[in-house]
Formats: structure tokens, sequence, C-alpha cells
């Protein structure tokens, strides 16, 4: 009989987000990646896609929470140039 840890196992779905600075971000991630590359990205649709993905799995609401706390000012003030 072959016993099994799930403890082991690495969550796929998960990711990683960083802040390059300048308001740029690097999301990584294994299923993230691997959709980013199946994708054909001069197909607007195919990168709305891409898009949807990362709203469902909260990957830009956790951005603009990023924005939003570390470039506010930044925001503002190139919203007024």
């Amino acid at each position: 009989m072959k016993i099994y840890d799930l403890k082991d196992l690495k969550d796929v779905n998960s990711y990683r987000i960083t802040d390059l600075g300048d308001m740029k971000f690097e999301v990584t991630g294994e299923r993230i990646e691997q959709i980013a590359r199946m994708t054909n990205m001069q197909n607007f649709e195919a990168t709305m896609r891409v898009y949807d993905v990362m709203k469902k799995v909260s990957i830009i609401k956790k951005i603009e929470h990023i924005l939003n706390t570390t470039y506010k000012e930044q925001m503002s003030l190139r919203y007024f140039e």
C-alpha cells in the first residue's frame, strides 16, 4: 500500500506579486504563468481572458490594494499633471 502525504504537495494555483517599483508588478506562480504562456497576447480577447483569470483569483484586487497604499500620492500627482 502506498501512502501519500498531501502537505508535501505544492499548490499550483498559488502566486506571488512582486512590486518592481514605479507602479510595475511581476506576478509569478505555476498556473498563472502557464495561462500567460498559452495566451496569444496579440489577440485582444485572449489577453482579456488572462485579466479575467487574474480578477477571479484576486490578483487584480491585491495589486489595487498595493497601489492604493503604496502609490496613493504618486497616483494623485499624475492625475493632476
